[in-house]
């Protein structure tokens, strides 16, 4: 019993990680995020791998669906953020539980963030990861990441640009600007994420 006790003591707890933030939205966070391998917030994220993350939350109510929805914000644009199908089933990546949710239930959700080959390389990016049941979202996160590449050394990237939004019309016009970390032109408009004419 006495060893059993000591091997328990060296077997290190997954910690939450630190410098997550509240969502813009301002909706409760989880109980607890941690970003595997990552202590502390920016975490970093190879481009082509994928951010794995353990979140823990209490169900406010019974959770019969479960969807994450994720949010880019560059240029202090919020980018809806394409998660694939398979990742969009909350339900499916549940610890020891099946939905629904009985209301109070604490709950373990596995999630993650795939970061395509194709995004240009960046640094501190914030992220929201909110989670949403049939009516709406009960719980958000965000965190900041740092995507890098082969070709994009860490040193090379540039923290990402948080301007303020309100000289852009974003019903008129698409708003970018030039990626010298992506080579080519990174255009927003309030659907989607392109980065356009890129280098070979």
């Amino acid at each position: 019993m006495f060893r059993a006790l000591i091997l328990t003591t060296l077997i290190p707890a997954i910690l939450a990680t630190e410098g997550l933030q509240i969502c813009n939205s301002r909706h409760d966070m989880p109980s607890q995020t941690t970003v595997i391998g990552c202590d502390s917030a920016p975490c970093e994220v190879l481009l082509g791998g994928s951010a794995r993350m353990e979140i823990i939350f209490t169900a406010p109510r019974t959770i019969n669906t479960l969807t994450p929805v994720a949010t880019a914000f560059l240029l202090g644009i919020g980018v809806p953020y394409e998660l694939p199908p398979h990742i969009q089933v909350g339900c499916d990546h549940l610890e020891n539980q099946r939905c629904p949710i009985p209301a109070g239930t604490r709950v373990t959700y596995n999630f993650e963030l795939p970061v395509s080959s194709n995004y240009p390389a960046v640094r501190n990016m914030p992220v929201e990861v909110a989670l949403q049941d049939e009516q709406g979202t009960f719980s958000c996160v965000r965190v900041r990441i740092t995507a890098l590449g082969e070709r994009f050394p860490r040193n090379s990237l540039r923290e990402t640009e948080e301007e303020s939004v309100e000289n852009h019309n974003m019903r008129d016009r698409n708003v970018g600007r030039w990626s010298d970390e992506g080579k080519g032109w990174i255009i927003y408009n309030s659907h989607h994420l392109e980065l356009k004419a890129p280098v070979t």
